[in-house]
């Protein structure tokens, strides 16, 4: 977590989509510093504290969005979410995340 928050204080993104996260702790993007999380997520992390996805397996993507952007979940499914961000002026960009392994 330490390269990722480096990478949020140095470049400002509005969004990011992260990936291999089905190693962290449920915890770990709940504090993340002026973003929401979404992704995959189980309502509750499981019993080792890890995130779940749809499939009961660990999740693999999050998305990132910077707080004072408006933002919901599209869809989901085991290895993608979209998300809707809304700008202040009322532009909208969908946002597919998606662990595609090779």
């Amino acid at each position: 977590m330490t390269r990722v928050l480096e990478f949020l204080e140095e470049k400002s993104p509005d969004v990011v989509c992260l990936q291999e996260t089905g190693h962290c702790a449920a915890d770990q993007f709940g504090w993340l510093p002026g973003f929401a999380a979404f992704g995959n997520v189980a309502p509750e992390p499981d019993a080792e504290g890890k995130l779940l996805g749809c499939d009961g397996r660990p999740f693999g993507i999050v998305t990132l969005v910077r707080h004072g952007l408006s933002a919901r979940v599209v869809s989901r499914a085991a290895r993608c979410v979209v998300v809707e961000v809304r700008g202040a002026r009322g532009d909208c960009v969908r946002i597919a995340n998606a662990y595609v392994p090779h």
